[in-house]
């Protein structure tokens, strides 16, 4: 009994000596930021508080770059663009990893994209990139364009049952997945016709109610790794995970059967099908290899799931957007209807030529930015522009609080699409990165615009969009675990007379 207590509270004083030497990181790094508490940090900071104020509010006190603690992990935040360039582009290599975003992971999930670092994250990388070239983006363009004719049909069904107004955002979901799955993984998940019913859609929703930040036992479990334990109660998420994997390999393995060997691949699933990686046996000769049934998964998953909701969000902010700023609405189907005519399909082409789509779309994520900032974690001690950062440390490199900033963005409670024209100043890059920056950027980028713009022009084709009793302005916003539409985009749509 005596040494089991002796042994106790040793490792108490080991522990009390590990809390005081943590929290003292920052005071010997001289990085200001909030004074921390034992064992909790600065959690207090954010209880019962919507994160990005608090950080904006942190930013205002402490300035553009300062230091707080998710509990027992050090995190440094900054908003100085200069820095934030060099992190995510010139000093990469020491910056490379992404913090945990995802506590509660299951099946095929810890092996996507966005949850790995280092050398396997590099090779997935390098095998999805050819995936996503602009010639195999071009050759699933026609789909995208079917998937958005059934999106437009869907918004006449519910403009005749709701004449007033309805809440479009769990459309938007269906087409982003619709639109994702159909023309990256060939796969017709058919959830604009299905809706809610939709499996796919029933998983990512699961997936997105364990990474909000309104989830108790995730955040628990992001603030303290070892309360991972709590994995036990994601049971939802753990079920349809498994369904959401069963599917895509049944998927894949039916794909994989129809494939002539000869064929070129006709979908971003049968590139991954087909692909071979290359390594050196003992005798140093070259061997190629195809890749294993887990790494096409995880691949694609991971354009599943960092393509549907982010997409859905951006949609579903910028037909809000529309909605309460008729003027610019009506400047941008001007451009639209002269560019793509009145009616059906258009070319790849006419899309990229419709400057006003991108100055409009990148207007509305400045206001609500999908993703309000981008994580690093830190792998070796170093020091950047006068910065002291330590091997561990987590970074949280913030676009938002960038973006309300006046001497970056003049008038910035102004929507003003015109100020991401080729006319005005440009934008420091490490003041602009709604898609991220640097190696690590989105691969998906310029797959999720095109829905996007695809998305618009086929609306504003069809319809004009106006505020309904029901629309909220600003919109209320969550993070789950990127910027979503709170409680969802209610709008009107009255459909143009020809």
């Amino acid at each position: 009994m005596y040494l089991t207590l002796v042994i106790v509270l040793f490792a108490l004083l080991l522990f009390y000596r590990y809390l005081k030497e943590n929290y003292k990181l920052f005071i010997k790094d001289g990085v200001d930021g909030p004074t921390p508490v034992y064992i909790f940090g600065n959690l207090g900071e954010f209880a019962g508080k919507d994160p990005l104020q608090t950080f904006t509010e942190l930013t205002k006190r402490f300035g553009k770059v300062f230091g707080f603690y998710q509990g027992l992990t050090p995190s440094i935040v900054v908003s100085d663009p200069d820095l934030i360039q060099q992190i995510l582009v010139k000093n990469f290599s020491k910056f490379n990893g992404r913090p945990r975003y995802l506590p509660f992971r299951h099946f095929e999930e810890n092996e996507i994209p966005q949850n790995l670092s280092g050398s396997k994250w590099k090779h997935m990388r390098e095998v999805m990139m050819p995936a996503f070239k602009n010639t195999n983006i071009q050759k699933v363009f026609p789909g995208l364009l079917h998937v958005a004719d059934q999106f437009v049909d869907e918004l006449q069904r519910l403009v005749l049952k709701h004449p007033q107004g309805f809440d479009i955002q769990n459309l938007n979901e269906c087409y982003a997945l619709d639109s994702v799955a159909f023309t990256a993984l060939g796969l017709e998940t058919k959830a604009i016709a299905h809706g809610k019913e939709c499996m796919m859609l029933r998983y990512l929703k699961a997936w997105e109610d364990s990474a909000s930040s309104e989830n108790a036992a995730s955040g628990l479990a992001l603030a303290y790794q070892c309360l991972e334990v709590l994995k036990i109660v994601d049971i939802k998420h753990k079920r349809l995970a498994k369904e959401y994997f069963d599917c895509l390999s049944h998927h894949m393995e039916s794909e994989r059967q129809k494939m002539n060997t000869s064929a070129r691949p006709k979908s971003m699933l049968q590139h991954l099908l087909t692909y071979n990686t290359t390594s050196k046996d003992h005798a140093s000769k070259t061997v190629r290899s195809p890749l294993t049934t887990t790494e096409i998964l995880s691949m694609a998953s991971g354009i599943v799931v960092g393509g549907v909701s982010p997409t859905a969000a951006v949609l579903g902010f910028t037909l809000h957007c529309l909605a309460v700023h008729p003027r610019h609405q009506e400047k941008l189907r001007k451009e639209v209807l002269n560019v793509c005519g009145e009616e059906g399909n258009f070319t790849i082409e006419q899309v990229r030529e419709i400057d006003y789509l991108d100055q409009v779309i990148n207007e509305s994520l400045r206001f609500y930015p999908t993703a309000p900032g981008v994580a690093r974690t830190c792998s070796e001690d170093c020091v950047v522009n006068g910065v002291q950062f330590r091997a561990g440390t987590e970074v949280r490199l913030m676009g938002i609080t960038q973006y309300k900033d006046p001497e970056i963005f003049p008038d910035p409670l102004t929507f003003k699409p015109e100020r991401f024209s080729k006319e005005e100043k440009s934008i420091h890059p490490g003041s602009w990165f709604p898609f991220g920056a640097g190696p690590r950027m989105c691969m998906g980028m310029h797959l999720a615009q095109l829905q996007l713009k695809v998305a618009i022009i086929k609306l504003l084709q069809n319809f004009e969009i106006s505020t309904s009793d029901l629309t909220q302005d600003p919109l209320p916003v969550t993070l789950r675990p990127h910027l979503s539409p709170r409680n969802g985009v209610h709008i009107r749509l009255t459909r143009i007379a020809r």
